[in-house]
């Protein structure tokens, strides 16, 4: 078959998202010179393009995203339906000419975008369902995103050939929220990224320095979005402070969503500024270097059902603490230990654990990098493959494009 690959363009500075898409491709460029189907990355946007042509997948740019974000918007609300037709087939975001010119026979959409339906069949990646699971948090409701969120999955999953779900709790949050046959449900969980399985040194930065860092410090690379509960960490450092004397600093590396000054200010009315330190975008070295040199990675977000950084750091020998959401056990296995991300100071104690005991983070270090090496990018795109190859039996019952 012909397939094409939906891929939004983004920048490096965007985080686990171009992370994953150029591992993925990485891997889908290895096996595609193997396999029998021609790919089509089809591109959108003014970010980068994570690699180049070969014989088995050809690149093919589409353009600015506004016009057709537009239409997407327009496309699921209560417009006529003769309108709502004219608008898919004139300005959808894969035009129809494109996949013509092409003879795409499927389309892939690895990143979890949501959009109105195709005239080919498709597969759609979920990556969480947290509009209807915890609605009240701002970045999933406001300005209209709840409504404009839940009418995208509602038409764009239950036209889908298949939707890819993380795990068995994504599983069964697509069953219960859009009414997809399990039949139609294929589980591929996220893979270890192999550029942090292929690190076999010990790196160097000055970051710590740059920042007036002082050790030990944990770790939490998460945009600055109040989902990512980055205030957990400031109440447990400051718990542990009070409570111990125990002075634990606190790095927050990602991009500020609107949070920031709210993390700092209560930084500085619990008399903890100088321990809680915002990186802004960290290159990849400096990751590395913070995942093999912290105390561990603190992961309290509120969101799942899977997570990229407790991945990245297995991988590095970085001990993972992790909020117990949906699904959490099934991703990290007995490689992370978990904790109520309301309770502030059950992390504080565990923080406290980790300083004082060396064999608990040896056996979190063993564990998670045995937990990195189950799953990786190969895994996935073998698997993604044979998605395909089933298809590719029943796209013979009716003519090519």
């Amino acid at each position: 078959m012909n397939i094409g690959i939906y891929l939004k363009l983004v920048k490096p500075e965007s985080g686990g998202g171009f992370t994953y898409v150029d591992e993925l491709l990485a891997a889908l460029s290895k096996s595609a010179a193997h396999d029998s189907h021609t790919f089509y990355l089809l591109c959108q946007g003014d970010g980068v393009i994570p690699l180049r042509e070969t014989r088995s997948i050809k690149i093919v740019k589409m353009g600015s995203l506004f016009l057709r974000r537009l239409v997407a918007v327009l496309s699921v609300t209560h417009l006529g339906q003769d309108l709502q037709l004219l608008l898919n087939k004139k300005f959808s975001m894969i035009p129809p000419r494109v996949l013509k010119a092409h003879h795409i026979d499927m389309v892939w959409f690895p990143t979890g975008d949501l959009f109105g339906p195709l005239n080919v069949p498709y597969i759609a990646t979920v990556w969480d369902s947290q509009h209807r699971t915890q609605p009240w948090f701002p970045e999933v409701s406001s300005g209209g995103q709840w409504l404009l969120r839940q009418r995208h999955a509602d038409v764009f999953l239950r036209q889908a050939a298949y939707v890819l779900a993380a795990n068995d709790a994504s599983k069964e949050e697509i069953e219960r929220f859009y009414g997809i046959s399990p039949d139609r449900i294929r589980m591929l969980s996220q893979p270890t990224p192999q550029n942090m399985l292929d690190v076999t040194e010990k790196v160097q930065s000055d970051i710590l320095a740059q920042h007036s860092v002082s050790m030990p410090a944990v770790f939490y690379p998460a945009q600055l979005w109040p989902h990512k509960n980055q205030q957990l960490l400031v109440r447990a450092v400051h718990f542990l402070k009070i409570q111990y004397e125990v002075r634990i600093s606190v790095l927050l590396a990602g991009s500020d969503k609107g949070n920031r000054a709210h993390i700092e200010a209560l930084a500085h009315e619990l008399g903890v500024s100088d321990q809680v330190h915002c990186l802004g975008f960290v290159s990849r070295n400096d990751l590395v270097f913070l995942y093999q040199n912290v105390l561990a990675l603190a992961f309290p977000t509120y969101f799942g059902p899977e997570n990229f950084p407790p991945l990245e750091a297995f991988a590095l020998g970085c001990p993972v603490l992790a909020s117990n959401v949906h699904g959490a056990h099934e991703q990290y296995e007995d490689a992370a230990i978990l904790f109520d991300p309301k309770d502030h100071r059950q992390l504080g104690e565990l923080l406290k654990t980790l300083v004082e005991d060396d064999a608990l983070r040896n056996d979190l270090i063993a564990k998670g990098k045995k937990r990195a090496l189950k799953w990786t990018n190969d895994d996935y795109i073998r698997a993604m493959l044979s998605i395909f190859d089933e298809f590719a039996c029943i796209r013979n019952c009716w003519p090519r494009l």
